[in-house]
């Protein structure tokens, strides 16, 4: 009876060592998984050897060899896929680093566009290229989300969208520096050409090509500072308004309500100074106008300027009093009368010609008789 006892406790005490044991495997396994949907490659890996080698030991932790053949396995390509995933996520940022380069270019509104879409290309680049990668492995779905938590896979996001911004922000804040120095050295200049222009208005020698000359020289300058302007407004309006604080400071420190204001006062004196334009210049004016009340919008959006509003009104009041040349119309009454005239002169002569002619073939059949 003893022995019968002893052989029942031997046999209840190894099944449930056997079911011991077999919840250890189990819990190595759902401590392997959990920490793979956390985005711990490494520490599941860890608990997937870790349950190999009890298994290895006694096989008869796992009777069905459930976990050794499948389930262990496939938890384990998978974190292995995760690791593979993030080493070539990580290759791709560190490349997407070295690879950004922003070309040196003389500031202007090409070259705001051109670093726009260099900006938007590599955006979209690393963007197209992560997603590739991710989808080049063969991860099962519920470990994806994991995957996309974790920092290889952000940052590569952050670089995309931040990252970039603040590179293309750093030459946007040099460049507006540029072009705000740019404006006010066109002001000056413009100044002095206007004040040349003024004295050989009043000078009795000065002739009318000297005139001319000057008129088109601050025309040019006048072009040339609207590109400007253009450009920063450009810079302005291209990025968010936490991106763009470094160039608002530097237009700030570079006093562009001061450039502004000044090419706005100077305009007005051009347009005074005008007595008549045709219809194309009277056109080109206005359109230097609304320009103007873009830019101010912009930089009054972007607090880097005052309001301009009563500047720009007297500008308007300006152009409005242009005289605007018409064209003179053509005179077709005249012209279909010299045509008349022209038809007339053919016919009497044809008639002439004939009547000659006529006369002619007569006398030398009267000298034939």
């Amino acid at each position: 009876m003893r022995n019968v006892a002893s052989r029942l406790i031997f046999l209840i005490a190894f099944y449930w060592g056997t079911m011991v044991f077999a919840q250890d495997i189990q819990e190595l396994y759902e401590s392997a998984k959990d920490a793979l949907l956390k985005g711990n490659y490494m520490l599941a890996l860890t608990r997937i050897s870790d349950a190999q080698a009890q298994i290895e030991m006694d096989p008869n932790l796992d009777p069905n060899q459930m976990y050794r053949n499948r389930l262990l396995p496939q938890l384990q390509k998978d974190a292995n896929t995760m690791a593979a995933i993030i080493r070539s996520l990580e290759g791709l940022y560190d490349r997407a680093q070295v690879e950004l380069i922003f070309p040196d270019l003389p500031p202007s509104i090409e070259a705001i566009d051109q670093y726009t879409q260099i900006a938007r290309t590599m955006s979209e680049k690393i963007i197209a290229h992560r997603d590739s990668i991710v989808s080049a492995y063969d991860l099962a779905p519920e470990f994806i989300n994991a995957l996309r938590s974790l920092p290889a896979f952000k940052q590569i996001e952050q670089f995309s969208s931040i990252g970039i911004m603040n590179r293309l922000s750093n030459k946007f804040s040099i460049m507006a520096g540029v072009l705000t120095d740019s404006i006010q050295s066109i002001n000056a200049r413009y100044s002095a050409l206007a004040e040349n222009l003024e004295k050989l208005k009043k000078s009795a020698a000065a002739s009318r090509a000297e005139r001319k000359k000057l008129e088109q020289q601050l025309a040019a300058l006048s072009k040339e500072r609207d590109n400007y302007m253009h450009a920063i407004s450009e810079i302005l309006l291209g990025q968010p308004a936490a991106a763009n604080e470094s160039q608002r400071m530097i237009l700030l420190d570079q006093n562009l309500d001061a450039a502004f204001s000044t090419a706005i006062e100077t305009e007005i004196k051009r347009v005074e100074a005008m007595a008549e334009v045709d219809s194309l210049g009277h056109q080109e004016l206005l359109k230097n106008l609304e320009r103007m009340k873009q830019y101010n919008q912009i930089f009054t959006n972007n607090n880097v300027a005052t309001d301009q509003s009563p500047l720009l009104a007297r500008y308007e009041a300006a152009i409005q009093r242009v005289k605007v040349a018409q064209p003179e119309k053509a005179n077709y009454l005249f012209y279909i009368g010299i045509a008349i005239a022209v038809i007339i002169l053919a016919f009497i002569i044809y008639r002439l010609v004939g009547s000659l002619r006529k006369s002619t073939t007569t006398q030398d059949s009267s000298d034939q008789e």
